[in-house]
Order: structure tokens, then C-alpha cells, then sequence
């Protein structure tokens, strides 16, 4: 019986800094390729014992590729050239190149993730691939412990074809808790990406909480994005039913009076106080009835940006309504943001 695999796991296990010795100048001994693999995978996991997350720093190449996720392409897309960045659009993702570093990208606000493109293969290539690209990736990044992230799979294709993609990387370290660095996979059909996410992405670390019924920051930031041209600098904002915050926290990136947010649920304004915290926002926020709230008028009324057509739906939907249509609360939101 191959019993190697056992003993390194048991001493990583034992997480003493002689285990850590000892694992760092071990050599294997197999001599079977198949003994060989499975003792350079048993080794790698009980050094994953020893590992820490660290922060990652990426090292572009000239042609490198960085491609982000976003909720609308068009919106990161305008966003990037707006802020001189050289971009395109490709299937749904946005591309970045020629870029100065990684952490230029931090510079958009629209995207969800930003990652670097390490090329693209059938899913039966997968395991070559990423043997093909071991070399580039520690050309890149300053760190080897890093999990899979799979997309677009079963849970039973993913335990199928998991274990060869971290065969096909030994000089890396594969651990599921204490990763500093990300691949992706992306699986479309016979199709898969593979892409590289550094983590080092701290835009929306204002958030430190949320509610069930949150928006993504990225979808608030994008929103507030799409309609800056009908923003009014000397507005004062209000967010009746504001949740977390977020959405109103990512309005306080644009010129404004001020900022308020009022919701029903103490325990969601609580956070969205939290959070604004965090930023050094100036956003106030009440918890309370929105109906009921102040006599005090705004100039624009959050809720109205989501389903922004035109400058006029800034301003209120009273004008737009048949009167013997118009409910208490809407009469109300009238009221409050001075069209009533």
C-alpha cells in the first residue's frame, strides 16, 4: 500500500513549526507517475496548513487582457472610455488593455469583478491548459496559494474534472480556506475561460453589511452612472425606503447637498448608518415611516432613478397620473419631493 500521501497529511495536520520544516524541504520520493502525483497533492495540502491569506500583487504583461463582470457592458464600457481607459465589448464582458497596472481598474465603479484573461480552451483541454499556463501565472502574481472557482458546471461535473485542473498545477498550492488568489472557470458548453481574480479589490469595503433584498453595489454604482447627466449638484437627496444604503451611498460619489435615507426596518437603517460609517459619508439616516417622514422637500427622490426615462421622471410622477388614480402613497412621495 502507497502510504506516503498519509504520513504528509498527518504531519500537516499537526501544524507544529518542525511539521513546517519539514514540509517545506521535503522532496518526493515516488517513483510511479501516479505515486508521484498523489504525493505531490498530499504534500501540498498539509502545507496548506502553514498558509495565510496575503494580499496578492499582479504583474501585467504588455498584451495582457483584463476582463470585467459587470451588470450592464454598455454602462462599464462608457464608463472605461470616459475615464481613458482602452476598452471593448466581447461577449457580455467588458475588455481593458494596455493597461499601466491591475489596480488601475479599481478606478471604474460599474463592474462586479475584475479579472486577468489567461486564455480560453475546449473543457476536455482544461487540465493541459492550465499546465500550459502554470509558468505565466507565477510570472504574475507574487503568491501560490489560490482555490478553484468554478462557473457554469454541475456540483457532480465539478468533483468529475476538479482534481486533474489541481494536478495540473504542483508548482501552486491549492487550498479552499487560506487562498490569497482566485482562478476561475468558466464553462460555456464545450467552452471554458480561464481567468485569474487577485482579490485585492477594496471599492465596496464601505459594506461591511446588508439585507436579504440588498442591490449589488456594482448595479448601484451603474445606475448612478447611467443618469449623471440628469444629476443636480444642488440636490438633496432622499432614498425612502433605502435599506442598507447602498444605493444611496454610491448617489454621494456625484455633487450633492446632502444625502438622507429613511426605511421602516430599524435593523436595516442600523446597517446602512454602519456602512456610511465606514465610507465617511455624509448620508443621514432615520428610521421611519417614508410616509410619514418630514414635511421637508427634496429635490430628488431615489426611487425615481430606477426607472429613469427622462429628466422630467426626476422631478416627481404626479403630473404623469390621473388624479383618480393617484394612491395615498404616491400623493405622499409627491409631497415629500416637492411636486405635491
Amino acid at each position: 500500500m502507497f502510504t506516503l500521501p498519509s504520513y504528509l497529511l498527518a504531519i500537516g495536520a499537526s501544524k507544529t513549526p518542525a511539521a513546517k520544516r519539514y514540509l517545506e524541504h521535503y522532496t518526493l520520493r515516488s517513483e510511479h507517475e501516479k505515486h508521484i502525483a498523489e504525493e505531490r497533492s498530499a504534500l501540498n495540502k498539509a502545507l496548506a496548513n502553514f498558509i495565510e491569506r496575503s494580499s496578492a500583487h499582479v504583474r501585467l504583461a504588455k498584451k495582457d487582457i483584463v476582463l470585467l463582470e459587470c451588470p450592464n457592458a454598455d454602462v462599464t464600457y462608457q464608463e472605461a472610455v470616459d475615464k481613458g481607459f482602452r476598452a471593448k465589448i466581447s461577449g457580455g464582458y467588458v475588455l481593458l488593455s494596455q493597461l499601466a497596472g491591475f489596480s488601475s481598474v479599481y478606478a471604474l465603479r460599474t463592474f462586479t469583478a475584475a479579472y486577468l484573461f489567461l486564455g480560453k480552451c475546449t473543457v476536455d483541454d482544461l487540465p493541459s491548459k492550465l499546465a500550459s499556463l502554470q509558468s505565466a501565472i507565477s510570472d504574475r502574481i507574487d503568491v501560490k496559494n489560490y482555490r478553484f472557482e468554478i462557473e457554469g458546471v454541475s456540483h457532480k461535473d465539478r468533483l468529475a474534472f476538479m482534481p486533474q485542473c489541481v494536478a495540473a498545477l504542483p508548482e501552486l498550492i491549492n487550498t479552499p480556506s487560506s487562498y490569497s488568489f482566485e482562478l476561475k472557470l468558466v464553462i460555456r458548453g464545450e467552452n471554458a475561460l480561464i481567468l485569474l481574480n487577485p482579490l485585492t479589490d477594496k471599492r465596496f469595503a464601505y459594506r461591511k453589511k446588508s439585507i436579504s433584498a440588498s442591490i449589488a453595489p456594482s448595479v448601484a454604482a451603474s445606475v448612478c452612472y447611467a443618469i449623471r447627466e440628469y444629476m443636480n449638484p444642488e440636490a438633496r437627496v432622499l432614498d425612502n425606503f433605502c435599506g442598507s444604503g447602498t444605493l444611496l451611498l454610491e448617489r454621494g460619489f456625484y455633487d450633492c447637498i446632502s444625502l438622507t435615507g429613511v426605511d421602516i426596518v430599524q435593523s436595516a437603517v442600523r446597517i446602512a448608518q454602519e456602512n456610511a460609517a465606514v465610507l465617511k459619508s455624509k448620508a443621514r439616516f432615520y428610521h421611519a415611516d417614508a410616509l410619514r417622514f418630514t414635511d421637508r422637500q427634496f429635490e430628488t427622490h431615489i426611487q425615481k432613478l430606477l426607472a429613469l426615462d427622462d429628466q422630467r421622471m426626476i422631478l416627481g410622477v404626479a403630473d404623469q397620473v390621473p388624479p383618480d388614480a393617484i394612491d395615498a402613497r404616491v400623493r405622499e412621495v409627491s409631497r415629500i419631493i416637492g411636486r405635491g
